[in-house]
């Protein structure tokens, strides 16, 4: 149905939320989607371009890693330490105390306050 659509999730605001991947950049993208129809009722919209990693939770909390910018000639493996923060859906950030680190593989309880992620492990 979404061409190099992924991992797509069904939100209670009645959305389709999935991610795509175009020249190596991933992103995420929401659609209206009819549960009882079980059919797509609008176009699709971008809702966040260049992301490393990221994860939502049932009640829409969204968490993720932007994709870091790659110099030519570098590789891509090659990732900077990123800082965590909380972001709350006015955009105010919230730094958190965790140090520093390789974040990954992230998962958002169903309530959307807590997550759980992966230290070290590379690019997800």
């Amino acid at each position: 149905m979404f061409k190099n659509g992924f991992g797509a999730r069904y939100l209670r605001t009645g959305h389709l939320v999935y991610s795509s991947t175009t020249n190596n950049v991933r992103s995420l993208f929401a659609v209206p989607f009819d549960l009882e129809k079980m059919e797509v009722t609008g176009d699709p919209v971008s809702v966040l371009e260049g992301v490393r990693g990221m994860a939502l939770s049932e009640s829409g909390t969204l968490v993720y890693v932007p994709a870091p910018a790659v110099l030519p000639g570098a590789s891509s493996r090659t990732l900077p330490d990123t800082t965590l923060v909380w972001v709350d859906r006015n955009g105010k950030e919230t730094p958190l105390t965790a140090e520093p680190d390789e974040y990954s593989y992230f998962k958002i309880s169903p309530d959307g306050t807590r997550v759980a992620l992966t230290i070290g492990s590379g690019p997800c």
